[in-house]
């Protein structure tokens, strides 16, 4: 059994998909936090390949290496889209993983295509009262612009560390995270405002039907 890690390219209903792939048997596929990429699982992946597991790990339209989707997705369309990446890859069912955005979008996976999920593991589910949600609708905006001395990769650095991550964690993490949302192509912020715009969270998580693990 092999864990090395393959990369490719899946075209999908929005787009050309960036796929890290590693070792065999049942799938997981892995979605990313916003603005992440796939290189949110660099450590993990190879730890699941190698306890026997086919790791799929997509750059979401916009982040990493995956070209933005055209328009403004409906949370929907994400779901459809890794439902295509599957029949891509051949795979008739995964044990999906999705981290904030990415358990978002895991979730949604799970109503509109409840026979290729076998299992869910879910961390910082999105879930939000209907003012709550409506409120990070509207603010969802893209960040301040591009300054000539670097400055704002500086105050990037400092909000994900002192703020996020509250000054605990790896340094290593605080600069995956700004360099991602620097390359992000998301720059409407259209994974936010998919999430934010889904009302269907709570009675989706209601009527789940394969195992869930919350964390």
């Amino acid at each position: 059994m092999t864990t090395r890690e393959r990369r490719a390219y899946v075209d999908g209903p929005m787009g050309q998909t960036h796929v890290r792939e590693s070792g065999t048997g049942p799938v997981v596929l892995l979605l990313h936090q916003t603005p992440w990429f796939s290189v949110q699982y660099r450590h993990a992946q190879p730890l699941v390949a190698a306890a026997g597991y086919r790791c799929l790990a997509p750059d979401t339209p916009g982040f990493g290496f995956s070209p933005p989707p055209p328009g403004q997705p409906a949370l929907e369309d994400y779901a459809d889209h890794f439902a295509a990446l599957l029949d891509a890859q051949q795979v008739a069912e995964a044990v999906v993983v999705g981290h904030h955005t990415g358990a978002g979008m895991a979730l949604a996976l799970a109503r509109r295509h409840p026979r290729r999920v076998r299992g869910l593991v879910l961390h910082g589910v999105p879930l939000y009262a209907e003012a709550e949600r409506r409120a990070k609708h509207a603010a969802a905006a893209p960040a301040a612009g591009l300054e000539p001395d670097g400055s704002h990769l500086a105050r990037q650095f400092a909000l994900v560390r002192h703020k996020y991550q509250c000054d605990v964690g790896s340094l290593e993490g605080v600069q995956w995270s700004v360099l991602a949302s620097a390359i992000a192509e998301d720059r409407e912020f259209k994974a936010y405002k998919a999430l934010f715009a889904w009302p269907d969270a709570e009675s989706t998580i209601r009527a789940l039907r394969p195992p869930v693990l919350f964390v």
